[in-house]
């Protein structure tokens, strides 16, 4: 004898993957990347926002697509889209505006296009104290989307009244294109 909530599992399973079957084929991706600043905003045109945008490096649309749970000729799932929406939304880099959207064609299949937006990543940090001849200070530099790959890259020094001290840290959440993860550091006192 079978347990009525197994059987009702299998129907709900059955249905799924029936209704799975029904979605449109993916015909082709299109990543559309945003800048840090929106220039078309009238309130962020101007020349400090303009600046940022020419100095920032932009994610990399081999790093956004290695998100994507989905590909050309696999068929539009809904939950699989969301999932990937997830995901990039989830990355330190991207703006958590993302999303993804289909646009229907004439033979059936559909596109699908990826909208992110970067948001600054470079995050310098610098004190200085100075209490009679004495100087103390700090000084620290973070990148989160090193030259645009999705990697971290830290530099910090440190000046106390009696010693000195150092450290670099770098991180590789997808190393060499894998599932692994990559994170080192040095760190020193003098």
């Amino acid at each position: 004898m079978v347990a009525p909530g197994a059987v009702a599992a299998r129907e709900a399973q059955g249905a799924r993957d029936q209704a799975r079957g029904s979605y449109p084929i993916i015909a082709a991706i299109r990543i559309d990347r945003d800048d840090v600043f929106d220039l078309d905003n009238p309130d962020e045109r101007h020349l400090p926002y303009i600046w940022a945008n020419r100095l920032h490096i932009e994610t990399r649309e081999q790093i956004i697509r290695r998100e994507l749970l989905f590909d050309v000729g696999d068929r539009a799932d809904p939950d699989v889209l969301y999932e990937s929406e997830r995901k990039l939304r989830a990355l330190a880099f991207l703006h958590d505006n993302s999303r993804i959207e289909t646009m229907p064609r004439n033979d059936g299949r559909v596109d699908v296009v990826v909208h992110t937006r970067d948001i600054w990543t470079t995050k310098p940090v610098a004190s200085i104290n100075r209490s009679g001849n004495d100087t103390t200070g700090r000084f620290s530099f973070v990148e989160e989307n090193l030259l645009g790959f999705g990697k971290r890259l830290g530099v910090s020094l440190k000046k106390e009244l009696d010693r000195k001290s150092g450290g670099i840290e770098y991180s590789d959440p997808r190393l060499l294109g894998s599932r692994w993860t990559l994170g080192a550091f040095y760190f020193e006192r003098c």
